[in-house]
Formats: structure tokens, sequence, C-alpha cells
């Protein structure tokens, strides 16, 4: 399978460096653009002004999807493609986001749950879904035509973002029917989080290195998996305390939503500002688990509870 691999990413790269920039950019626009950060914004913006069960929906396959990818990459421990073979090169201007190990594609596995939840949900209508798969397959290929990936890091992503669409479908479709087994499995998942942290901490790595530089530092990828676990706990948190306690309405006026989304934003990024003073203070993995469990938190609890006091409060935000 290595060697269909590097062959694969050899033909692309040689048609890569035959073919017109422009194509270059286009896939790295694609890869860059339509994955990774940006994701992140859509989830809020549908839980706070849309459908909250929607907007919580899409979050959990995209969180969901991230923690299982990190979980992999802490397992597998697969080096990048031009750590594998001299022949291959990473597209120079993709090198900022290809970093650690490779399998599976963190964009492509992340991209492919928000989108796939996006598509599954108006699935009756077949187009958002059939744009959702072509979206996935785009993403994932640009990853091997940049060289990032080879085709078995993103073949595997794709089973983690459909399976998370499809897993966290399952799971609202308990809740729906099961609302008061909410607590029973948070507490589950947070204890399987546990189990695999633990894992995550105590397994061995590889430590190899190529002119004095580590091929891949597993300190860097242990954070990435807790920056995700992190993410996880806090959303579960912030829904608990949503459904149970806030039951906040997205009934409310255009200008209302218009201002929840600018408080929202507001908040949210105050949180991350007043955390981020405490970087040097706090061991990497706690600080990123902290920083994203936080985030998530007020994403999907706090910054609700603000729209319930303030709504209730000000005239003004009731018509």
């Amino acid at each position: 399978m290595l060697e269909f691999n590097i062959n694969y990413l050899l033909a692309l790269q040689n048609f890569r460096e035959a073919a017109p920039p422009a194509l270059t950019y286009f896939f790295l626009f694609i890869s860059e653009n339509f994955s990774g950060a940006f994701l992140i914004l859509i989830p809020p913006l549908l839980y706070w002004i849309y459908n909250k069960r929607f907007g919580a929906y899409v979050f959990c396959s995209f969180i969901s999807a991230s923690v299982v990818n990190e979980i992999c990459k802490t397992i597998f421990c697969v080096y990048r493609p031009w750590i594998l073979s001299d022949k291959l090169h990473l597209e120079p201007l993709a090198k900022t986001t290809a970093t650690g190990y490779s399998m599976p594609s963190g964009h492509t596995a992340t991209s492919t749950a928000t989108y796939g939840a996006l598509g599954y949900t108006y699935r009756r209508w077949v187009w958002p879904l059939v744009t959702a798969i072509i979206l996935s397959l785009l993403i994932a290929f640009s990853r091997n035509y940049l060289g990032a990936h080879t085709l078995t890091d993103v073949a595997l992503a794709l089973i983690i973002g459909w399976g998370a669409v499809i897993v966290c479908d399952r799971v609202y479709a308990f809740l729906d029917a099961h609302p008061d087994k909410d607590i029973a499995l948070c507490a589950g998942i947070a204890v399987l989080l546990i189990a695999v942290s633990v894992f995550v901490l105590i397994k061995p790595y590889p430590y190899d290195m190529r002119d004095g530089v580590l091929l891949a530092d597993p300190a860097i990828m242990i954070e990435d998996y807790f920056k995700a676990a992190g993410g996880l706990i806090g959303f579960m948190a912030g829904r608990l305390l949503e459904r149970r306690k806030i039951g906040f309405s997205i009934e409310v006026s255009v200008k209302v939503k218009v201002l929840r989304v600018l408080s929202g934003l507001i908040v949210a990024g105050a949180g991350y500002l007043m955390i981020h003073l405490l970087k040097g203070a706090i061991p990497g993995m706690a600080y990123y688990f902290i920083l994203m469990s936080i985030l998530a938190f007020l994403t999907f609890g706090g910054v609700p509870a603000l729209f319930v006091w303030a709504e209730k409060r000000f005239a003004f935000l009731q018509t």
C-alpha cells in the first residue's frame, strides 16, 4: 500500500509541476478556505439564530470527528508523505497547515463531518447531500494534490467524517426519544474520554530525527488531541446547561438575531483572550484542554444564558 500511495502522489506531483499555477492556487483555496478554522463558525451561528438542535448536531459531528481523528494520529504515528519518500515534496504554499502526523487527514475529517451533517440533515432534497459529498471529496483530493496527505490518509478521514455524521444523527435521535438520558450519555462519553486520555499520555511514541530535528513532535500531537477532547467536554457541559436550565428561544426578531451574533462572537473572543493570558502559566496540553472546553461551554451554554438574561432585562430586545 505504501508503494501505491507514493506512486499516486508522484503522479499528482508531476502533474502539479507541469500544470498552470492557477490550478495549484485553486486547490490551495479549497483546502484552506473550505476547511480548518472556518468550519468552527458554522455551528454557533446555526445554534444561536436558526435551529438549536441543528447547530448542536453539526458541532457534534465536527468535534467528534476531530477527537477520533486525533486519536488515530496518536495510534498510527504515520509520517508525512515527503518523509516517507525523498521523491515527494509538499507544495510550499501548503506548508503551514501540513504538520505533525499524517494519517488521517484532519482537514478532510472535520470538513466532511461538518458539510456532511449539513447535507445529511436536508437529504430529502438530495442536492444538499450531493453537494456535501462533492465538497468532502474535493477537499480530500486537494490534500493529495498539494502533497500533504496520501490517499490512505484521506480515505480514512472520509470514513471518520461520515461516520461522525451518522453516529451523531443516531445520538440525537436517541435523545429526542429519551431526553432524560442526556446526563447519563454525557457521563459515559466523559469516562471514555478519560480512559482514552490516559492511553494517549502513556503510550510510546517514535522520536525519529533527521538532521537533528524531530520528524514529528509527539507532544504537539498530544496537545492537538486535548484540544479536541476539551472541545467535546465543553460542548457537552454547555448543552446540558442549556437543555436543563436555560432553554433559549430561536423565535426572535432579525434585529435580535444580529445582536446575538455580534455579542456571541464578542463574548467568545473575550473568553479566548482572557484564557490566552494564562498560556505561559499552564502546561501545553492542560492549557489547550482548558481553552477549548471553556470556549465550547461559552458557545453552547454561557452565551445562550447571556441571551436570555439580556432579552428579559432590556425592552428593546423584546421586539
